[in-house]
């Protein structure tokens, strides 16, 4: 049997991480990201990957320190860097820290699928397909890969808001809209809508669903990144 392996990428810049993750998922290729070396470290704790993609400017430890790091701890780990450091001394450097890839931002999409690929066949791994999430309207739960977690009646009203809009952009103001129905609020507030959006990504980490699950577009809404099956009766 062909195993599948997990793709993991650590990128502090949100919106560069959520367009690849996006781009990625839009291929078929299920990914996790974080945005730093502690969130990362949280993430190994509990799983080991088999594709690292590295930002090298990170906040704290630095991308060069995590995969000298690794390359020690996971010597099976295929890691790929990405940086805007051209310099060829970078370059041999983070290969001696233990690089298998060393990639110059810009990177295309395309070609980062492309090396995705490529470590997958020298993995001799199928690429980990994104999978979809069930949703049981009725008993409140939602399932993932054998795991299960339930919601409150906000989560749903919420969540049921988003997946109508069809991986469409969901305005901030229709959200309000949909929270101050359900709450029974004369005025719902940004931050209680922001509490909610909180509450439901952790919702999907604790039965996990690949991060980032809900993206936020700034000065526009929400959009859900996950696929999601609905289950009314």
């Amino acid at each position: 049997m062909t195993n599948t392996h997990e793709i993991v990428i650590v990128e502090d810049n949100q919106v560069l991480l959520d367009a690849i993750i996006e781009y990625l998922r839009g291929e078929g290729v299920s990914a996790t990201g974080f945005s730093c070396g502690d969130e990362l470290d949280q993430h190994l704790a509990f799983n080991v990957p088999s594709i690292l993609i590295l930002d090298v400017n990170l906040p704290g430890e630095n991308g060069f320190e995590i995969a000298r790091r690794l390359r020690s701890s996971l010597p099976g780990l295929c890691i790929v860097m990405m940086t805007d450091l051209k310099a060829e001394f970078q370059k041999i450097h983070g290969y001696e820290v233990g690089a298998d890839v060393y990639l110059a931002k810009p990177v295309s999409p395309a070609e980062l699928l492309a090396v995705i690929k490529s470590a997958c066949r020298r993995l001799g791994s199928q690429l980990p397909m994104s999978s979809r999430v069930r949703f049981d309207f009725k008993q409140s739960t939602l399932e993932f890969s054998g795991q299960s977690t339930t919601l409150n009646s906000m989560e749903k009203h919420v969540l049921m808001a988003l997946i109508q809009a069809e991986e469409q952009i969901l305005p901030t103001w229709r959200l309000l809209e949909v929270v101050t129905d359900a709450a029974g609020l004369a005025d719902a507030e940004k931050a209680y809508l922001e509490m909610q959006i909180f509450r439901l990504r952790k919702k999907f980490q604790s039965i996990g669903a690949a991060n980032p699950s809900i993206k936020s577009v700034w000065k526009e809404g929400y959009k859900l990144l996950l696929n999601v099956d609905v289950v009314t009766g």
